[in-house]
């Protein structure tokens, strides 16, 4: 802990007059030395405000120990968190490492046992989008972004910027958390660090073509259809394919040698150089499904993992045409690599062991893991595992039946499609959509309501009330992890990216009279509403202390066991089940109050002739059910769990 301690040491050296704006909501344990505005924050001398909340939330309380499996996960985007206008109003500073040691004791009382960083590494400001750039736009991987520096230790240094990174993960162990990096492989920054020296494992168009840069349209094909082998033989038929290959052009240092070579001499905006000296660019990324909606990734570009063409490109091409890219080249998955850029492979294996050996993380989120050739995948995980045996690998699948592949692949959990079954909370039928297939899981899946991709939660699931009840349902999915995304404890509705399920609509979602209204976290400046804390941290609270009720009772090695189709359309239902007993919930998920029987719901196994039911003491509610054929009357929105003799 003894980059802990030095934060603390040195916020303590600051001076009195460093002042700055904070939310009332940040002061968990009664600083006493702020004066309360006019517009109601506080106006508080920095260093000993941050000093106070590190010693008295992170420092004092006895130290808790890492949990050996994932239970619930906190996801952090570093600078979104503690972003605010700490100088002026609505003038958004990011936030940093420091700070969010700050706010552990939220995540805490949220039952968070893991810290999951959306990427922390250096990110470029080349073709970026919005006024910060996204930080999926990873310009060196093995870096950390200088923008995550806390202003209140001076100057930035890497140095310096390590050691509040490493005070960021001690602060966290202190408190049972481990800490899991996001990393994405597939994609990088279009002027990433690699290109002065590995131009050919980019794929490179003239500088002109990105303003119309856009991949083949297939007719007659849905939007965001799954791509297979017949898909790319439709693709590589269509007349504007041709075209499109037309566009790309061999790397800058085959085209000329000499003048690659100077300007990469140079040494700075080497992408800049390029496009204006020599006319070409890096190509633009795009999603790999079939007909996506979405315009091309203008702000990251694909990496060459496969030195050869792939087979439907080569006979399209063949083997003369400049490298380009297409679905077939970054579906690695279904179109391993002909010729593997072996080098690039051992690159990119390196990565994570390099963050467990310079900062102690816990665990790794492999970005679009579902589109990584299997071995990458496994070698991944193989070595850093021998750096650190209990690492965890959380695999990227966005569908419910990639959890095999996850497994087969070395991973621990992985995301699954539960976040989007909740865009069909209004329908009938929903509570049996919700749950289904879940229990045979072969991993531990993620339990989300929603995504930092996604539209918020707090948005979809209106009223108030009705929210609160799903976010308890969500608690119990048995056999999952649970996600809490960053600004649920607020009940934010302003989504921090439009990648999923969104529209360039979705991003107005704020009154007119809100600064942050259009804007996007991961692109601009952005802070969360911390004036609604109360809004949002009592019921995840209360889901915390449901879900640590349904696992002690249930005992440890709990199983859940499938409901059978619930009675009412309207019902959603589960249980737990293992040696210290069953534990259940069943949520109304409709607009009128219905009767459910307990027979009805569940499988038989599950419920004893005469089975007594007792209440849950978590939601403070009283007995439900009636003793005959055990039936209850639900109210719209009303969840009741208990446990089962």
């Amino acid at each position: 802990m003894d980059d802990l301690l030095r934060v603390v040491e040195t916020l303590r050296c600051l001076p009195e007059t460093e002042k700055v704006r904070v939310p009332q909501s940040w002061d968990l344990f009664g600083f006493g030395g702020g004066t309360l505005m006019p517009d109601g924050v506080l106006r508080v001398p920095a260093g000993a405000f941050f000093a106070h909340a590190i010693e008295r939330g992170v420092l004092r309380p006895v130290p808790v120990p890492l949990k050996k499996s994932v239970d619930t996960v906190y996801c952090m985007m570093v600078r979104m968190f503690t972003a605010y206008d700490y100088r002026k109003k609505d003038l958004v500073e990011p936030g940093t490492f420091v700070r969010a040691l700050a706010l552990l004791p939220i995540l805490e009382r949220m039952g968070a046992d893991t810290v999951y960083l959306l990427p922390v590494f250096t990110h470029s400001r080349v073709h970026n989008k919005g006024e910060w750039g996204s930080p999926y736009a990873i310009k060196d991987f093995f870096a950390l972004d200088p923008e995550q520096h806390d202003p209140l230790f001076g100057e930035y240094t890497e140095a310096s910027l390590n050691m509040q990174f490493r005070a960021f993960v001690q602060g966290c162990h202190a408190r049972g958390m481990r800490v899991m990096l996001d990393f994405v492989f597939r994609t990088c920054a279009r002027d990433n660090v690699l290109i002065s020296e590995h131009p050919d494992w980019f794929y490179w168009i003239a500088a002109g073509e990105e303003k119309d840069f856009r991949v083949p349209y297939i007719e007659g094909v849905a939007e965001g259809s799954a791509l297979d082998e017949r898909a790319v033989d439709r693709i590589y038929r269509q007349p504007e394919t041709g075209a499109y290959i037309g566009r790309f052009r061999h790397d800058p240092r085959a085209k000329d040698p000499a003048l690659f070579a100077e300007i990469c001499a140079g040494g700075t905006n080497i992408l800049g150089e390029i496009e204006k000296r020599m006319g070409m660019t890096t190509a633009p990324a795009f999603s790999d499904v079939v007909n996506d909606p979405q315009p091309p990734w203008t702000d990251v570009t694909y990496l060459r993992f496969d030195l050869a063409p792939t087979a439907a490109a080569n006979r399209a091409a063949g083997g003369d045409a400049p490298p380009f890219v297409l679905h077939d080249a970054i579906k690695l998955n279904l179109f391993p690599p002909r010729e593997p850029n072996r080098a690039l492979v051992s690159l990119i294996k390196a990565v994570i062991p390099y963050y467990i050996e310079n900062f102690g993380i816990d665990g790794a989120r492999v970005d679009m893991a579902h589109a990584l050739e299997p071995a990458l995948n496994r070698g991944i995980v193989a070595l850093a595992r021998q750096k650190a045996p209990n690492f965890v690998f959380w695999s990227e699948q966005l569908d419910i039946r990639g959890d095999r592949a996850a497994k087969d692949e070395g991973f621990d959990l992985f995301s699954g499609d539960v976040w989007n079954r909740y865009a069909h909370a209004d329908e009938r039928l929903f509570g049996a959509r919700l749950t289904r297939g879940l229990h045979a899981c072969a991993l531990p899946y993620v339990a989300a309501m929603e995504l930092p991709d996604t539209p918020r939660s707090a948005l979809l699931i209106r009223p108030k009330a009705r929210l609160e009840a799903f976010t308890l349902f969500n608690a119990l999915l048995p056999g999952a992890a649970v996600l809490i995304d960053s600004g649920q404890e607020v009940a934010e509705t302003q989504p921090m990216n439009l990648g999923l399920c969104n529209s360039e609509e979705g991003r107005h979602t704020l009154p007119e009279t809100d600064p942050m209204r259009g804007r996007l976290a991961f692109f601009d400046p952005y802070r969360l509403h911390w004036d609604r804390l109360d809004a949002g941290l009592p019921v995840l609270e209360k889901a915390h202390a449901l879900r640590r009720e349904a696992k002690r009772t249930a005992g440890a090695g709990a199983v859940s066991a499938a409901p059978r189709y619930p009675g009412a359309p309207w019902v959603a239902a589960v249980v737990w089940r293992g040696e210290g007993g069953r534990f259940f919930a069943v949520m109304n998920t409709g607009k009128k109050k219905v009767r459910v029987r307990l027979s009805g719901v569940f499988r038989p196994g599950v419920l004893k002739r005469n089975a007594r039911v007792y209440p849950s003491q978590a939601l403070g509610m009283g007995p439900k059910w009636r003793r005959a054929g055990q039936t209850a009357v639900l109210r719209p929105r009303e969840i009741v769990a208990g446990w089962i003799l």
